[in-house]
């Protein structure tokens, strides 16, 4: 249709459609992806710089008090007792609760961006938070006769591969944040299982005992902070669409490729 606009003829091709944009390209897509509210929730607390800094400040609380005084001598009302290497006690707990929070972090913007392998690693986390709290590898191990490093390499050895995935593409997106501290966290579980292991010779503690459990509990808080920070750097690079799931990214590439001078 030809209009006639200030004297002069213009061409009218009917109503035009906004495309999504994504750093300096226009994304062609026909369902413009809209931001997860959780994946948005967990976005701005990312940004809350207090809320790291209260998990921090507690994990250092617990570290102190769990290397200056005996679990038996520090009671909390009544039952519960202050003891790093306890089962259902407040530093179990709030591990538990630490390592939850960091699976559940990365499974939200797994789901989001549709990463399966992101999703492999936040799911073994959550799993291992409920393992923390019921003990299922120590039961596991009383019944096989088989140590439980040995019982859960296969999974292990999933998680490996996926770590290796995850990291090519948050390499690719220059997205080092989330990186180091999804590589930080894997390093300090690895590194506390392994103290686990020399701490005990069958039932009976070894020497230095309590210097290694006190690094190895630490290290598992710290291990599962930096899983919960990798998901919040994740969510708001998602959030900043630094981050999209595989469609949108090859969308992407080739509206870029078609735009680019030859």
């Amino acid at each position: 249709m030809v209009q006639a606009v200030d004297g002069k003829r213009a061409l009218d091709d009917g109503p035009t459609q906004e495309l999504p944009v994504v750093g300096s390209r226009a994304v062609e897509t026909d369902d413009p992806r809209r931001l997860p509210r959780s994946v948005a929730a967990l976005a701005r607390l990312g940004q809350r710089r207090w809320v790291s800094a209260a998990v921090a400040m507690v994990i250092v609380v617990f570290g102190v008090l769990g290397a200056l005084i005996p679990g038996e001598l520090v009671e909390f009302r009544g039952e519960w007792r202050f003891d790093l290497d306890g089962e259902n006690t407040l530093p179990a707990l709030f591990s538990a609760a630490l390592l939850v929070c960091g699976g559940l972090s990365l499974l939200t913007v797994a789901i989001s961006i549709r990463y399966i392998a992101l999703g492999i690693i936040g799911a073994l986390l959550t799993y291992m938070a409920l393992d923390e709290v019921l003990g299922i590898h120590e039961r596991l191990e009383t019944v096989t006769g088989i140590s439980w490093q040995a019982l859960y390499l296969p999974i292990a050895a999933v998680a490996g591969v996926a770590a290796l995935l995850i990291g090519e593409r948050l390499r690719r997106a220059r997205l080092f944040l989330p990186c180091v501290a999804l590589a930080a966290g894997g390093v300090a579980w690895v590194v506390a299982q392994l103290l686990e292991k020399l701490e005990w010779e069958g039932d009976v503690p070894q020497p230095g005992y309590v210097p290694m459990m006190v690094t190895e509990e630490i290290l598992e808080m710290v291990g599962s902070f930096s899983f919960l920070i990798a998901g919040f750097a994740l969510a708001i690079a998602v959030s900043r669409e630094l981050l999209l799931p595989p469609r949108h990214q090859q969308a992407g590439r080739r509206n870029g490729a078609a735009g680019s001078p030859r």
